[in-house]
């Protein structure tokens, strides 16, 4: 599973861990308190950004894990969020009724759910 220093590089192709995954980083590194964070990026594959946020975040995962119980997914949270919810919902009714709603129409429903 571990790859050397010199099989990392950057055309490494980008992967998302799930949360379960990130749990496993946080609990090798408690279990190995010596461990470099570029040693964490070795041993899971990950590019060393990517296992320093998980520890920078630990608390935050930590947290996450408890509350979804390792059943998580990304999730996409913004200013217009529930809208955008609401909004998609009503446009795939739409589509099953063989409605095919354009720019305006959306926009008007967007406008009525604010």
């Amino acid at each position: 599973m571990s790859l050397s220093k010199s099989q990392l590089s950057t055309s490494m192709k980008r992967k998302n861990l799930t949360l379960d995954e990130k749990i496993k980083v946080l609990d090798y590194k408690l279990a190995h308190p010596k461990t470099s964070v570029r040693d964490l990026a070795t041993h899971f594959s990950i590019g060393k950004t990517a296992a320093g946020n998980i520890l920078k975040n630990s608390k935050q995962l930590r947290r996450d894990y408890d509350t979804f119980k390792g059943s998580y997914k990304k999730r996409r949270t913004g200013k217009y969020h529930k809208i955008n919810q609401i909004v998609y919902q009503w446009y795939s009714k739409c589509c099953e009724l063989g409605i095919s709603p354009q720019g305006e129409m959306i926009k008007e429903e967007a406008m009525m759910v604010k």
